[in-house]
């Protein structure tokens, strides 16, 4: 009866830790080019992180503002930093006190295992040639 109760409290302490531990928003955060791929960089320094771009241009009228956005196509590898994800459980973190890592932590493990590969990344810039935002493709860029 003892070892029943000893076994039950270690894995309530075990996965109490894991909840409470706030993994989901270190992990997303831990994407590659997170300090480049920022507000603030310009086109230079992106370039510089990031190698040579693939694909250079404007991007179509419909898509964004009047006369489309300078954006820049690039291949790197390993999951690149998402701002959106990594926000988005920061913020699920906070306003549900830890519960959310019961979602979060797995689906934060799942996006770090499956976008090991090589990712297509589009930089879009301001007309100025700094960082407007980025898109990281779902698909592997082969």
């Amino acid at each position: 009866m003892k070892s029943a109760i000893t076994r039950c409290s270690t894995i309530f302490v075990a996965s109490s830790l894991l909840m409470f531990s706030s993994c989901s928003p270190l992990i997303y955060g831990s994407g590659k080019h997170a300090q480049v791929l920022t507000f603030g960089s310009n086109r230079d320094k992106i370039r510089g992180q990031l190698g040579v771009p693939k694909l250079s241009g404007r991007t179509s009228k419909e898509v964004s503002s009047l006369r489309g956005e300078p954006f820049d196509d690039f291949v790197v590898e390993g999951p690149v930093f998402k701002y959106a994800e990594y926000s988005g459980a920061s913020m699920a973190f906070g306003m549900t006190l830890g519960l959310s890592e019961i979602i979060m932590f797995p689906k934060a493990l799942v996006w770090q295992m499956r976008n090991g590969g090589l990712q297509k990344v589009r930089v879009r810039y301001s007309d100025d040639g700094s960082y407007r935002r980025h898109d990281v493709s779902a698909e592997s860029a082969n």
